[in-house]
């Protein structure tokens, strides 16, 4: 099984309108692979790793078109299905949107039954992933903190340096 573990001093991005930690928060690995429908804002957040963890890493398997482009696909459908197999219409979509919150919530009720507070998939079975925390404000606030904004340099581009912030291994 992959791993995707998260160390202490690692940064995440985020796009949403508030910096407090909540219940639940998603986060991208760069700030070029983020995106939100719900916040307003075009500011990208920084955030850092507070210790080590472990999400569940959910990708089921990869697809390939030709030679370049690579999807991973989400295995948070065959989770949620297993528990809920009549449920005919749940997808990626419809579980992780807050569109349906009630299918997201039975999910996570599974995971945390299962000592799961956080998944790596990907986003939208694409190539970019997104990490989920969702062990509650208490457990996510010993989880990350909020750092500041990524700053736009004069190009527009933003000014991060991956090579040194992420601590390339």
């Amino acid at each position: 099984m992959k791993t995707y573990e998260l160390k202490k001093g690692d940064y995440l991005f985020r796009k949403a309108d508030v910096t407090d930690v909540l219940q639940s928060m998603f986060f991208g690995f760069s700030v070029y692979d983020i995106g939100s429908s719900n916040s307003k804002s075009d500011k990208i957040q920084v955030w850092q790793v507070r210790e080590n963890f472990l999400p569940m890493y959910a990708i089921k398997h990869y697809e390939r078109e030709g030679t370049i482009t690579e999807h991973r696909i989400s295995s948070l459908p065959d989770i949620y299905l297993e528990k809920y197999p009549t449920d005919k219409g749940a997808d990626y979509l419809t579980i992780k949107n807050y569109s349906n919150n009630v299918r997201r919530k039975n999910l996570i009720d599974i995971l945390l039954t299962k000592k799961v507070e956080s998944w790596v998939t990907s986003v939208e079975n694409t190539f970019c992933m997104e990490l989920f925390i969702f062990g509650g404000v208490e457990k996510n606030k010993a989880v990350v903190e909020f750092k500041g904004y990524a700053k736009k340099d004069v190009r527009g581009l933003y000014d991060f340096d991956y090579f040194d912030k992420t601590r390339i291994r």
